[in-house]
């Protein structure tokens, strides 16, 4: 009866230490998918800056003496959000691709800039006429706007972000308030 005592007490470590053997594989199981939970989790694919990209074209539209800001060739001097309304015309759209360029490829961005007065209207020229808009690459935003406005999204799709900056417009007796509204347009690819 010894023998069985003892192999009944070798079985039972034995049987045991199988046990503790499961129950710590299935632990570390445990921990290496939360682990790879956690991490997948947090870690960011893709960044989104095109916010950052909204703002750094209007800041070289609203900085740059060939954009729609008030320059004065005597003193040779830019002011930054002073709009001229002369840049922008009742006729013709006003093309603005030679002021910001985002490289050779320019299929990144597309932008039409309207200006407002203060009460939210088009403002208009001497003679009465609303002012067209001005466009940064007019044929992809009007291409890429029916695809932001459609239901379509993911790669082969846009998107269109809306921003209002607040700007003074030169005018004859001095500097007026007003709205330049800026419509961006960027594909998802």
């Amino acid at each position: 009866m010894g023998r069985r005592t003892l192999f009944n007490r070798k079985a039972e470590l034995a049987f045991k230490q199988i046990m503790f053997m499961f129950a710590r594989m299935l632990i570390l199981i445990i921990i290496f998918f939360s682990i790879v939970y956690v991490t997948k989790k947090h870690i960011i694919a893709t960044s989104d800056i095109t916010d950052t990209e909204i703002e750094i074209m209007m800041q070289s539209i609203m900085s740059n003496k060939n954009g729609l800001i008030y320059y004065d060739q005597t003193i040779d001097r830019a002011y930054p959000h002073v709009i001229d309304p002369g840049k922008f015309r009742s006729d013709v759209p006003v093309n603005l691709d030679n002021v910001f360029s985002f490289g050779a490829d320019q299929k990144i961005i597309a932008a039409n800039i309207t200006l407002f007065d203060m009460d939210g209207e088009r403002y208009m020229d001497k003679n009465g006429n609303p002012l067209m808009s001005a466009y940064i690459n007019e044929a992809y935003y009007r291409t890429w706007l029916d695809m932001a406005r459609s239901s379509f999204i993911g790669p082969g799709g846009a998107v269109e972000k809306t921003k209002r900056y607040y700007v003074h417009i030169k005018e004859e007796q001095g500097l007026v308030p007003g709205i330049v509204a800026v419509s961006i347009v960027m594909p998802n690819s």
